[in-house]
C-alpha cells in the first residue's frame, strides 16, 4: 500500500518550490519562518540540498514516509538578515569600479533590488551560478548583476525607463488637474525626493508629491498595481512621518496625509481594495481616471 506523503510535490520543480509547499501545508509547524530560512535535508548528517536542485534528480522514495526527507529551519545562530554589495553599472550596463550597499532579509528584498537591473546577481568569481533566493547570498560578498545579453538588456532597461516616465508624467498631469479641480489654483507641486537634515542624502522617494495647505497628496506609480504594493503604502507613510522633522522646510507644517495610487494595469478588486482608504488612478478610456474613496471629503 503507497503511504502518502505530508506535502505534495505537485507544482514543484525545485527544492525551493518544495519549501515554499511546506511552510504552506504544514502552517503551524512553519508560519513563524520565512520559506527561505526551512533547509531540505536527505540525511542529519548531509548538507542542506541546493534550493535550484531539480525534484526529478531525488528519488521518489526520499520523498516517502519510508526515506524521508529532513526539514530544518535557519537557527538563532544563522543571519535573519545579509549585507551584500552589488556593483554599479551605469547607462549601458557596463561594470563600474564602485559598489552598493544592501542589507537584504528576504527574497521580495532581492527582487526588489534586482527589478529594473537584471534577473540574477553572481559572484564576481564565479559569472556561471545564478543566484536568485535570499539563502544563496553570502553575507558580506560582492555580486555583479546577471545579464545574459547586455546589449539588449540595456535597450530594455531604456526602453522600460521611457515608459516608467511616460507613464509617471501622464498620471502627475491626471492627480494635478483633479486637485485643482476640486481645491483650486492652491495646489503646490512638491520636490519627489525626501531629504535627510544635511540636505544631501534622499531618504524617500516618490513619484509625485502635491500639497495644499497643511494636506499632503504622495503618490506611488507603478505599471502593474497588486495587493502587495497597496498594502505598502501605510507603511511609506508612517516612514516619511519618521522623515518630516529633518526634511526640507515646505513639508514641515504638513499634519494631513493622502496616498495616491496610480497603475497602468490595475484590476478592478484591487482598486476596490485600495479605494478603502487612498486615491486611485487607472486608464479609463483615452486617460487616466482619479477617483477617491466614497468617504473621502476633498472640496473646501
Amino acid at each position: 500500500m503507497a503511504v502518502k506523503p505530508l506535502v505534495s510535490t505537485a507544482g514543484c520543480n525545485n527544492i525551493s518550490d518544495l519549501a515554499e509547499a511546506i511552510k504552506q501545508e504544514l502552517p503551524n509547524q512553519f508560519s513563524a519562518v520565512d520559506s527561505n530560512q526551512i533547509f531540505i535535508h536527505q540525511s542529519l548528517q548531509d548538507a542542506p540540498l541546493e534550493p535550484d536542485l531539480p525534484l526529478a534528480s531525488i528519488s521518489t522514495a526520499g520523498l516517502s514516509a519510508k526515506l524521508p526527507l529532513i526539514v530544518k529551519t535557519l537557527g538563532s545562530s544563522a543571519p535573519a538578515q545579509k549585507t551584500i554589495f552589488i556593483q554599479d553599472i551605469d547607462e549601458e550596463c557596463r561594470p563600474l569600479d564602485s559598489f552598493s550597499k544592501y542589507l537584504v532579509e528576504s527574497n521580495d528584498d532581492l527582487k526588489q533590488i534586482l527589478e529594473g537591473k537584471g534577473s540574477a546577481l553572481y559572484q564576481l568569481f564565479n559569472p556561471k551560478d545564478k543566484i536568485i533566493k535570499f539563502k544563496q547570498l553570502i553575507d558580506g560578498e560582492k555580486y555583479n548583476v546577471y545579464s545574459r545579453y547586455e546589449r539588449s538588456f540595456a535597450d530594455e532597461v531604456r526602453w522600460q525607463q521611457n515608459e516608467d516616465q511616460a507613464m509617471e508624467e501622464e498620471t502627475h498631469l491626471a492627480v494635478r488637474r483633479f486637485l485643482a479641480t476640486h481645491l483650486g489654483p492652491s495646489i503646490e507641486v512638491m520636490p519627489t525626493d525626501i531629504m535627510a537634515a544635511d540636505g544631501k542624502t534622499i531618504v524617500q522617494e516618490w513619484d509625485a508629491v502635491f500639497k495644499d495647505g497643511d494636506v499632503l497628496y504622495l503618490c506611488e506609480a507603478k505599471h502593474n498595481m497588486t495587493f502587495e504594493q497597496v498594502n505598502k503604502l501605510p507603511a511609506r507613510i508612517r516612514k516619511f512621518k519618521e522623515f518630516q522633522a529633518n526634511a526640507q522646510p515646505e513639508f514641515r507644517n504638513v499634519t494631513k496625509y493622502v496616498g495616491v495610487l496610480c497603475g497602468t494595469l490595475f484590476p478592478e478588486d484591487i482598486r476596490k481594495n485600495a479605494h478603502l482608504g487612498f486615491i486611485c488612478v487607472y486608464p479609463s478610456g483615452y486617460c487616466y481616471d482619479v477617483k477617491k474613496p466614497e468617504d473621502f471629503i476633498i472640496e473646501r
